[in-house]
């Protein structure tokens, strides 16, 4: 049986009712995320006006071409990712990327960094702000990874109440310190002497007194899975947050290191010069390389060519 059949078959065994209600969530998400894109209900709206009225041609010489005009820009703002204001704007902005030989897909990565109205880079961005949200985006990273980790540990993570705070990893036939890979059970809690285990493992003496009272106890093993299904639960929600908080820093990062790279291109350009018989390269005397890398602690954006 190959694949095709096999999803065939599971997909037929799913309720109808759900199929329609999965359409409709899917034809929901999918209105909100194009009403999104386009920053305007004008494409929902001509429809149902073209539902109600019909497909007539409107021949008024002023809003016909105010219509046309602003479906053009929802179209534009559609495709490109680009919220350009007025339909004059959005030509304004083309032309820019023409001359500056840049993609549209990478002016609408610079977000925010991008002024649409100028148009061109604004000059507000340091380099310390982006390696500032790489290292926040790191850390909620790192705690997510923490997370997860915890919820799929196959040991139950505790402490010694009133102890020292060393975290330990507990299992029904042996317990050891989270830092370390020396563990010791019930039969060494018996046979070896307390101090000789503290100094192996790392722990204090009384942590090792009272964890050797832990592994004796009947009842240890439902003690253990409560507090994983504990931990579970609380490492995936821990997780989620993780993911969500991590998506600001990430996203505006992302948007910080397209915008630096866009300036690198504009400065590489901004070098070039056009002498009719080719392209020549111009390169700056050093000194003044310096100087102007002193002055400036924002993005080096060139002056773009007005359109």
């Amino acid at each position: 049986m190959d694949l095709t059949q096999t999803m065939h078959d599971w997909a037929s065994q799913i309720p109808t009712g759900l199929v329609a209600l999965l359409q409709l969530v899917g034809a929901f998400l999918l209105a909100v995320w194009f009403y999104q894109r386009a920053g305007s209900g004008h494409v929902f709206w001509v429809r149902i006006w073209t539902i109600i009225h019909g497909r007539r041609e409107l021949n008024d010489p002023v809003i016909a071409p105010w219509i046309t005009q602003r479906s053009a820009l929802m179209q534009f703002r559609v495709h490109a990712g680009v919220r350009a204001r007025t339909h004059t704007e959005a030509v304004r902005l083309i032309a820019w990327a023409k001359d500056n030989d840049e993609e549209m897909g990478d002016i609408a990565r610079c977000r925010g960094y991008f002024d649409l109205a100028r148009p061109g880079l604004k000059s507000t961005l340091r380099r310390w702000q982006a390696a500032l949200l790489g290292a926040i985006t790191l850390v909620f990273f790192l705690c997510t990874c923490l997370a997860i980790l915890l919820a799929l540990t196959p040991r139950a993570v505790v402490s010694v109440k009133h102890g020292s705070g060393t975290v330990l990893l507990l299992s029904a036939d042996n317990i050891r310190p989270l830092w370390s890979t020396e563990k010791y059970d019930a039969s060494d809690c018996r046979t070896q002497n307390h101090g000789d285990i503290a100094t192996r493992v790392g722990m204090p003496l009384g942590e090792v007194d009272t964890a050797c009272g832990w592994l004796g106890e009947p009842g240890l093993q439902g003690k253990i899975e409560e507090t994983r299904h504990d931990q579970w639960v609380g490492g995936h929600s821990l997780a989620i947050l993780g993911l969500i908080y991590m998506g600001f820093p990430l996203t505006w990062f992302l948007t910080a290191m397209a915008a630096m790279a866009m300036a690198n291109r504009l400065a590489a350009r901004a070098t070039t010069q056009d002498t009719g018989e080719g392209l020549v390269r111009v390169m700056p005397a050093k000194g003044a390389a310096r100087r102007r890398g002193k002055r400036r602690s924002s993005l080096d954006v060139p002056n773009e060519p007005s359109p």
